[in-house]
């Protein structure tokens, strides 16, 4: 390898575009049924609400959420936890400002999440980068890898699409990923690559890799690697390092 960086991916290297192409094109179908969730509660919302408080919510409005939930999950198998998280600012009723459901033993559930501000549990998400970013800037994230501490309580990656309804911020629709099920992901996907590479956040995180060279949870000086480009994602998601053994 020679060292370069931002090539096209792979530079060359078939395996490695293999691996790049595989991931990135999980994460463009994750975003696009995110997306089509955000449109569907749109749809759902803006006829009654505008943009005035939303909610609350009845009975039929809480099943159909739970449907667009189910949606995301059914067409993306390694997700883990999928729905929408209202601003705190548009919300009518605080218990509704999460509508999650995640994968367990029997199917799909929903979560629970504290919203009592006084309590020790509470889950305050408002400065989460994978709720503050899209807040702040209008576009997907995909932040992490992170433990969702009194969230899902799980080590993950979350991808989140941000809505508007009656033109102003209402929320996000997100998906988590546990880490392990990207790296499982990762790691047969790298099998007959002859280098030691890793998966990174945009910062330069690690989040999973085929070589004790580099360590889960720490952060690559891509300066040291002979290759260091993004997935060749729509939205920016991870990027990929490489070094010669």
């Amino acid at each position: 390898m020679t060292a370069a960086h931002d090539p096209a991916p792979g530079a060359g290297i078939p395996a490695l575009d293999r691996l790049a192409e595989y991931l990135a094109g999980r994460f463009d179908k994750l975003y696009g049924s995110l997306r089509v969730m955000a449109v569907n509660y749109v749809a759902l919302l803006e006829p009654r609400f505008g943009a005035a408080e939303l909610g609350p919510f009845d009975h039929g409005d809480i099943v159909r959420m739970r449907d667009l939930s189910y949606m995301v999950l059914d067409s993306h198998p390694k997700t883990f936890g999928a729905g929408v998280v209202f601003d705190l600012d548009r919300i009518a009723a605080s218990d509704q400002t999460i509508q999650w459901h995640v994968r367990g033993d029997d199917g799909y559930e929903p979560y629970g999440f504290v919203y009592d501000g006084d309590s020790p549990e509470f889950y305050d998400y408002i400065g989460l980068p994978w709720f503050d970013e899209p807040k702040r800037t209008g576009e997907p994230v995909l932040a992490g890898p992170y433990l969702d501490f009194l969230g899902v309580d799980e080590y993950i990656l979350t991808a989140s699409v941000p809505f508007e309804i009656g033109h102003r911020f209402a929320g996000t629709a997100s998906s988590d990923i546990e880490v392990r099920t990207i790296e499982r992901m990762f790691l047969e996907q790298a099998r007959g690559i002859d280098a030691d590479i890793a998966l990174t956040n945009l910062e330069g995180r690690i989040v999973c890799t085929n070589s004790s060279r580099f360590l889960p949870g720490e952060t690559v000086d891509e300066s040291t690697v002979d290759l260091a480009f993004d997935l060749p994602t729509r939205s920016r998601t991870l990027r990929a390092v490489a070094a010669a053994r």
